[in-house]
């Protein structure tokens, strides 16, 4: 239910910690989260989506986090849409899903209203979730050249991502089974986007919006925690246990470095009616339970204008445009002591933890933040003659970040940005060419930027890593990234052709793309199991290319191709944190191993263990980001014998990919690629009068047939 999208090697998804590089626009009002601009497309409409458009190479017009392209959406309104649609379907592990639609034209008047209601049980344990999103517009168009238009949404998702069980575990627990639950996220949001449209005169048009969203999301997890007893020792063989919390030990005993509670009173396990494990210094059965609450106001407006008017004799269309945008975001997070149950669950005790008395784990986090973002922008296209135009483009960005920490002072800070992005495109027809039909060529260069967001900034400290998205730590400076991209490609349209007796026509494009990060924004690997920090990696880069073609045989086939490659590097000299690299020349066996082995051997095992925890790769250019296929393919090809019967099939190819973690690409080993085939049957029910508004009825079913990896 939560998808990313991935496009170049550049993401669009919900998860801090990702490097999120693509803006996502919903009729015109734009919905990456101000605090980690992230996409929650959960929360996002799908069902009413009428049209979606992507624009590549970091157009500067898009703004805020277009560094890899922008996504615009268009939705159903009531003159795009009209009728009324049921639509359900079902699938293996208890999965529904059911959309409600009806849109109608009332003289001047559109009206749209659309709900889903999906369900999910999970194929692992404890897993199951739900969505239920509702989205209305209503539109006025009282002639030609005015529109005016409301729409409005709102939806609640209750998700489970529970802990994937290790591969270690997995022929023995069952590939159904999870290592520790709960996992859940909850988020809900309403907004409402007020806008129009309206042509002053042939030549001249305004259009604007200006909208509210209210976002919430909790985070509810149950996790393994690390502690030993304060008396006992990491040579478990010396010391007397006290029943005291700790979280690092000495290795004879007698460490203070205790858990603290939120009284500032030192932790007793003994009181949970938890014990010390047989032949070791750790707390047997010990958990704990993370909880956060992120709550968002946003506001926006913009305005832009169109001019269509002639430049010495030229074409020339000119848009101008201010936005602006603010929020409030606050965070709070805590984290309680917790009992693993035998079937893996974690049971809060009620002991809410502070710190430790060395206050290198801060385990609260109440945090405060508005933002400020003030654009002006515009574009102007001008034919230079007849096949010829070129477009130029620039937009002024300006961003206030203020965090005002609740809890303490480590997340107190003030950041300004403000950047100036440009861009140049040429475009050429060349007409109707003997084997490509009628082909366009393009280049285009474009400049885009992103100051860091409130998550970055709140956990971007080497020395603090922190808990995604559970906790933040420190607000050291982050750098703004800089986007430079360049595009050159053609498309073309073949009609005329015939094969097997039948009309065939074809629409294809090609294109090569490189574009470079300057002051990329990356998330580390942290010295603790599950945390990290953000910071500044230098320069990253993607290049490659991309191919595709469609086609239409007759009145009943059709079939697609597309293939791409990107080279995804970095391509600055650095060091990166990274303890379970397989080069760590340092082992860790832990008190297990060595901690009964004499003082000697606990001493140096305990010196290996924290060498391991601070160990770092070296990454040079070249070296491959992981977590990015460079290849992707996908054929098609579908079959409609007659009006509401049709029959598709489609594969999938992904490459393998380095493991994240492995920036240095020594590792030896990479995630598989796969291939994906899907076939899919779809039967429609017409209505018995067309023009009546009563229910269609679509059967569609889908089957994954088989799914290889290598």
């Amino acid at each position: 239910m939560q998808n990313d999208i991935n496009f170049r090697g550049y993401v669009g998804g919900p998860l801090l910690g990702t490097a999120q590089s693509i803006a996502v626009y919903q009729n015109g009002m734009r919905i990456n989260e101000s605090f980690g601009e992230v996409v929650q497309w959960d929360l996002v409409p799908d069902f009413a989506t009428h049209s979606m458009q992507i624009f590549t190479g970091g157009d500067p017009i898009f703004g805020q986090n277009a560094l890899g392209g922008a996504i615009t959406m268009e939705m159903k309104n009531g003159f795009n849409f009209q009728g009324a649609n049921l639509t359900t379907s079902g699938g293996n592990h208890g999965r529904t899903n059911e959309i409600l639609e009806y849109g109608q034209e009332f003289g001047d008047f559109g009206v749209y209203l659309g709900a889903n209601f999906n369900y999910d049980n999970g194929y692992r344990e404890h897993s199951e979730s739900y969505l239920n999103t509702v989205f209305g517009d209503v539109r006025y168009r009282p002639n030609d050249d005015t529109e005016l238009f409301v729409n409005f949404g709102q939806a609640y998702t209750d998700l489970r991502g529970n802990g994937a069980v290790p591969l270690t575990l997995m022929d023995l627990e069952g590939r159904d089974a999870v290592y520790t639950y709960p996992d859940n996220t909850h988020n809900k949001n309403y907004y409402a986007n007020f806008g129009g449209n309206h042509f002053v005169n042939d030549k001249l048009s305004v259009q604007g919006n200006i909208f509210y969203r209210h976002m919430e999301r909790r985070n509810y997890n149950g996790d393994e925690f690390e502690a030993g007893d304060c008396g006992k020792g990491y040579n478990f063989t010396k010391g007397t246990a006290d029943g005291i919390l700790c979280s690092e030990l000495e290795v004879t005993g007698g460490s203070d470095e205790q858990y603290l509670d939120v009284s500032g009173a030192a932790i007793s396990y003994t009181a949970l009616g938890l014990e010390l494990e047989d032949d070791e210094n750790e707390v047997e059965s010990i958990g704990a339970i993370n909880r956060s609450n992120t709550k968002q106001n946003q506001m926006g407006l913009n305005f832009q204008s169109t001019l269509d008017h002639g430049l010495y004799n030229k074409n020339n269309t000119l848009i101008t445009g201010l936005a602006y945008e603010f929020s409030h975001n606050s965070f709070a997070s805590s984290t309680e002591l917790g009992i693993i149950q035998s079937d893996r669950g974690v049971q809060g005790t009620g002991v809410l933890l502070s710190q430790d008395s060395e206050g290198e784990n801060i385990f609260i986090t109440n945090l405060e933040a508005t933002t400020h973002n003030l654009a002006i922008y515009g574009s102007n296209t001008v034919d230079l003659d007849d096949v010829t135009s070129l477009n130029l483009s620039g937009r002024w960005n300006w961003a206030s970040l203020k965090m005002e920490d609740q809890y303490s002072s480590a997340l107190e800070g003030h950041h300004f940005f403000n950047e100036f992005n440009p861009g140049v495109g040429i475009t050429r027809k060349l007409g109707d060419t003997l084997a490509l039909g009628n082909t366009t060529v393009y280049a285009t260069y474009k400049e885009s930027s992103r100051n860091p967001s409130v998550a970055e900034l709140g956990c971007a400290d080497p020395a603090q890593p922190c808990r995604l998205p559970n906790s933040f730590q420190a607000d050291p400076p982050l750098d703004e990234v800089k986007n430079r991209s360049f595009e050159f490609g053609a498309r073309g349209v073949k009609d005329g052709l015939n094969l097997f007796g039948l009309d065939h026509s074809i629409n294809w494009n090609a294109t090569a793309f490189a574009g470079r990060n300057f002051n990329d924004i990356i998330f580390i690997g942290g010295n603790r199991v599950g945390t990290g920090y953000f910071r500044n990696v230098g320069n990253t880069q993607r290049m490659g290319t991309e191919l595709a073609i469609n086609g239409k045989l007759g009145k009943n086939i059709t079939w697609y191709g597309n293939y791409s490659y990107v080279r995804a590097s970095f391509e600055t000299h650095q060091k990166i944190a990274s303890a379970g690299h397989s080069e760590n020349p340092h082992p860790c066996e832990g008190p297990e191993e060595y901690g009964g082995g004499g003082d000697a051997a606990a001493t140096a095992d305990q010196e290996s263990c924290e060498a391991r925890e601070s160990y770092q790769i070296q990454v040079g250019p070249g070296d491959a980001i992981p977590g990015i296929s460079p290849h992707i393919g996908r054929i098609g090809i579908g079959f409609i014998p007659f009006d509401g019967l049709g029959l598709f099939v489609d594969t999938e190819y992904n490459s393998r990919q380095f493991y994240r973690g492995d920036e240095n690409n020594a590792e030896g080993k990479q995630v598989p690629g796969y291939f994906l085939l899907n076939a899919s049957l779809e039967y429609t029910v017409p209505r018995a009068n067309a023009d009546s508004a009563g229910f269609s009825t679509s059967i569609f079913l889908k089957e994954e047939i088989f799914r290889y990896k290598f």
